[in-house]
């Protein structure tokens, strides 16, 4: 008779194995700089609003109280 059929599981490659725990270790790390980035894109994003409403404030009332189209004709004549 024939011989008979392995019953046992193959053993994978063990370079596979590396490659795929480089990979998975790989994709977290990106994805913890991509928030970490995201982070500071927000807060860096709060930081010029938070500038850009403090300039305004210490416009004189009048100023602030024109609009851009109206402020920059005074400052062009």
């Amino acid at each position: 008779m024939g011989r008979p059929k392995r019953t046992t599981k193959q053993r994978k490659n063990p370079k596979l194995d590396k490659l795929e725990a480089f990979l998975e270790d790989f994709d977290s790390e990106v994805k913890t700089v991509v928030e970490r980035l995201k982070e500071r894109t927000n807060s860096l994003l709060k930081d010029a609003d938070n500038f850009y409403n403090m300039a305004v404030i210490k416009l004189p009332k009048a100023v602030r109280q024109m609009n851009w189209l109206e402020h920059c004709g005074k400052l062009a004549g």
